[in-house]
């Protein structure tokens, strides 16, 4: 029964620091995405001025 009770505490755990990293990881993405868009109305606004 303990040992049962330990694998399950362990995989809790594990499953707990997976779910963080997934979560930072999501978090890093969407900042990464944000500055994309940014990078690309920069680079639109710039083409405007260009053209003008």
């Amino acid at each position: 029964m303990n040992r049962t009770i330990l694998l399950m505490k362990r995989m809790s755990l594990l499953m707990n620091r997976m779910i963080l990293l997934m979560k930072r990881m999501s978090l890093l993405m969407n900042r990464t995405i944000l500055l994309m868009k940014r990078m690309s109305l920069l680079m639109k606004r710039i083409i405007l001025y260009l053209k003008l």
